[in-house]
């Protein structure tokens, strides 16, 4: 009997000299009656051990019990909500009542997900942690709620240019006002929103895209069908845009400051 493998280097190993048998050892600890399981197969004597454990409670359900249930272990399983939607997918393959409350009380990704794999709907209890989170408030805005607004994670949206811009486009299908300073601080996403959501001028992100020479050609062309002369100090740091400027916008020369830019070819 290799009792060393008790060791966890801890100095709380067992007395030996208290213990006859190697099971016996086993009972002292849910690692060690976890890893006697996993040496010598199911335990019944054992598993009141391993239930007083969350890690081992599902280990032993998964890797013992061959992913079935562990009753024995799931009250300790419910305080995880990593290791309550671990069990729900793997174990049960169905909802978890019992560790529901945990999954709510956890980061915004196992209420999402929750939502997604398990309950393949709403999970109402899960959407204040969800709330939280941009990502994952427009996700299930997306994909749970089948593209309907997400009231209660607009304002954590909002914080972000990205999901603001996605929001508006894939879930409001038009302007999304409470986003709009976040966008407006990004110049490729207040481009787009100019073009795709409000369909014309975004004067709110136009400082930032007048930084950028691409886009400020683009918001010029595509959007205000004219010049943008926020942009053009940009623009006419980068040739291929000064000319494309020049020919396809101004349809004139372009001058910035008094001193002739690009010569007009039309």
């Amino acid at each position: 009997m290799d009792l060393w493998k008790y060791y966890d280097g801890d100095l709380k190993y067992p007395d030996l000299s208290n213990h006859s048998h190697e099971i016996e050892i086993a009972k002292t600890k849910p690692k060690w009656a976890y890893e006697y399981a996993k040496k010598h197969g199911k335990d019944e004597e054992l598993e009141p051990i391993i239930s007083t454990s969350t890690y081992y409670s599902y280990w032993y359900a998964k890797n013992i019990l061959n992913a079935q249930p562990f009753p024995l272990g799931e009250k300790a399983i419910a305080k995880s909500s990593e290791y309550s939607y671990l069990y729900a997918r793997e174990i049960l393959k169905k909802s978890f009542k019992m560790g529901e409350s945990a999954i709510s009380k956890g980061t915004a990704e196992y209420s999402y997900y929750y939502a997604k794999n398990i309950l393949k709907g709403p999970f109402e209890l899960g959407e204040p942690a969800i709330a939280k989170d941009a990502l994952y408030s427009y996700l299930y805005a997306k994909h749970i709620l089948n593209e309907q607004p997400f009231k209660l994670g607009e304002k954590e949206i909002a914080k972000n240019a990205e999901y603001s811009y996605m929001y508006a486009h894939d879930i409001l299908k038009g302007p999304f006002k409470l986003g709009e300073k976040a966008i407006a601080k990004n110049a490729e996403y207040s481009y787009y929103y100019a073009k795709n959501i409000l369909k014309g001028p975004f004067e709110l992100g136009e400082p930032a895209i007048a930084i950028d020479a691409e886009y400020s050609y683009d918001y010029a062309n595509r959007v205000l069908y004219g010049p943008f002369p926020l942009g053009e100090k940009a623009i006419a740091r980068m040739k291929q845009y000064t000319n494309a400027y020049t020919n396809e916008v101004l349809k004139k020369d372009f001058y910035l400051d008094g001193k002739l830019i690009c010569k007009y070819k039309g």
